[in-house]
């Protein structure tokens, strides 16, 4: 078990609203790493249905970063179709290796191309960006991290621009392929909520001068709580809702990444696996069996506490239950501030949800990356671009 001390360390928020205040944030060392990233041709990759691979991609990303430490103790950011990971200078070559299996994974396995780069925190802050980092408790067994600084964009930025001999790209740094996904669970159906959407939103404040742009994070925050009420009332994920499936083309995904390099035998058995989970799967929380370590009784109400569907990494990003007056509403409220140069943003409206799973253990060490489905956060970037487009011409004009 690797231990990192830095983020072990960090003090807790206890509400995620505290994100807004850089008094809440420490700088991460210098000598630690972003390791980044994404889904070329995501959105294309999307129109073709294929969301939940693209998905995956990002999933993954993290969990052979947490196949490493054997614990949740990194700070990560999952955004759709890839991740946002900081890594200490401890696990750069095991972390490199990892990266290099998705990218062999991604191409192989789903015909994705993952771009991935590893890029200095030095660098960053040399280019002018700084990179702190929060901690936020979201559940008695799950801490989230929060970024700042404008560090992870410039990572973003930086992996997209980089020339195919550049040092920030995962392939250009040695290393073989390495595969450890073991962990990864895609084993739920789409979730549905009584409001009957679930939007995904990103939200990034570019109105000059800090103070402003964290006094103007507090308003936007809420504002939502005004539009959406409480916690319990936006939050996609509840357990009540949760229901595991037996469709095929819905563990496909999960079968093709934890299979990967194994033989016919090997692929049909996990199949066979797979079945016979979900009918344990019923009968344990069915009836709230305990198992070992195991309370099965409580295991889809800890499921629903333990999800990421708020986000900060230099910008806001959520998936809400709503409704069609809540989202218009919104949009109406963020369209008056990007009119005013202050925000851009991008919503993107499906009737479900999507989960996919990481878990150490089924009691303590399980956390569910949580996005909107038919798009969610990739296709929420998209329409924020098309809005940064149209800015940057109306200036020109």
């Amino acid at each position: 078990m690797v231990e990192i001390p830095f983020f072990e360390a960090l003090p807790m928020l206890r509400r995620f609203e505290d994100t807004a205040d850089p008094s809440n944030y420490l700088p991460l060392p210098d000598d630690w790493y972003i390791a980044i990233t994404d889904v070329r041709g995501s959105t294309q990759a999307i129109e073709q249905g294929r969301y939940k691979e693209v998905n995956a991609m990002g999933a993954i990303s993290i969990m052979g970063v947490l196949n490493i430490t054997h614990k949740f103790n990194f700070p990560f950011v999952f955004g759709g179709d890839g991740a946002t990971i900081a890594i200490p200078s401890s696990i750069k070559e095991a972390t490199i290796k990892s990266l290099r299996g998705v990218q062999v994974l991604a191409k192989q396995q789903f015909g994705l191309e993952v771009r991935a780069g590893l890029i200095p925190v030095k660098d960053l802050r040399e280019a002018g960006s700084d990179i702190k980092v929060a901690r936020i408790t979201i559940s008695e067994y799950f801490t989230q991290a929060a970024f700042i600084g404008g560090g992870t964009q410039l990572a973003d930025t930086l992996l997209k621009s980089a020339q195919r001999d550049s040092n920030y790209l995962i392939e250009n740094l040695g290393g073989e392929a390495s595969q450890d996904f073991n962990g990864l669970e895609c084993r739920w159906d789409e979730v549905y909520n009584d409001r009957g959407e679930v939007h995904s939103i990103l939200i990034d404040v570019v109105k000059e001068g800090k103070a402003d742009r964290n006094a103007l994070y507090r308003e936007i925050y809420s504002r939502i709580e005004e539009i959406y009420g409480t916690e319990d009332e936006y939050a996609p994920i509840l357990s009540d809702k949760l229901r595991l499936t037996l469709n095929n083309r819905k563990l496909l995904v999960e079968k093709n990444v934890r299979t990967f390099g194994t033989t016919r035998r090997e692929q049909i058995g996990y199949w066979l696996k797979l079945r016979m989970q979900w009918l344990l799967g019923k009968i344990l929380m069915r009836f709230g069996i305990r198992t070992g370590k195991t309370d099965w009784g409580r295991y889809k109400s800890d499921m629903a506490k333990n999800t990421d569907f708020r986000k900060f990494d230099d910008m806001l990003r959520l998936v809400l239950a709503g409704n069609e007056m809540q989202r218009f509403t919104l949009q109406g409220f963020l369209e008056s501030l990007y009119e005013k140069g202050e925000v851009v943003y991008g919503i993107h409206t499906s009737k479900s949800a999507l989960v996919t799973c990481m878990i150490l253990d089924h009691q303590k060490g399980h956390i569910h990356l949580v996005d909107g489905n038919d798009g969610g956060y990739a296709m929420a970037a998209k329409k924020m671009k098309d809005r940064i487009r149209a800015r940057v011409q109306s200036h020109k004009q």
